[in-house]
């Protein structure tokens, strides 16, 4: 069985937590010091130094559990940080089709992942009642109007 890794990105928890649930955690085939022993191979970085002083026994499993869920199931964050991308998107150094749609593919990647962040209802929410393509109609005509007016910056 391969397990999969979390290094300590809140982006990264929802699926390393369902995976890690669905082969280990949930598993009556384990017991709790063999689920801490796993958990533990799986932990990269900051996330593994939270619960380096913890003892492997049976029953650190649910404290070292609980530890990492309070830490890191915020989809606050995760909501923040993916809408913070929409504000950092590179600006396109030429306005032709390809790098137009290349910044496309990238803001919809983002506003997807936001849209499957399920366990925040009211962003779902607001998408839906305002116009859904808005995130993108702002992206371009941020992009379009700064190619028109990086020429006449310059005098």
């Amino acid at each position: 069985m391969h397990l999969p890794k979390f290094c300590e990105t809140y982006e990264n928890w929802p699926g390393f937590c369902d995976a890690f649930k669905a082969m280990v955690h949930d598993n009556p085939n384990f017991r709790d010091a063999q689920k801490l022993v796993s958990l533990r191979s799986c932990l990269v970085g900051k996330a593994a130094e939270k619960i380096k002083s913890l003892e492997t026994t049976a029953a650190n499993y649910f404290v070292t559990w609980s530890i990492l869920e309070k830490y890191y199931d915020d989809p606050s964050i995760v909501i923040s940080n993916r809408v913070h991308v929409f504000f950092e998107l590179p600006v396109c150094s030429r306005t032709n089709v390809n790098s137009l749609g290349e910044l496309l593919d990238q803001a919809t990647k983002h506003y997807r992942a936001l849209q499957a962040l399920t366990l925040c209802e009211s962003f779902s929410d607001t998408c839906d009642h305002h116009e859904t393509r808005r995130p993108y109609a702002t992206i371009v005509e941020r992009e379009s109007m700064a190619g028109f007016y990086r020429p006449w910056m310059s005098y």
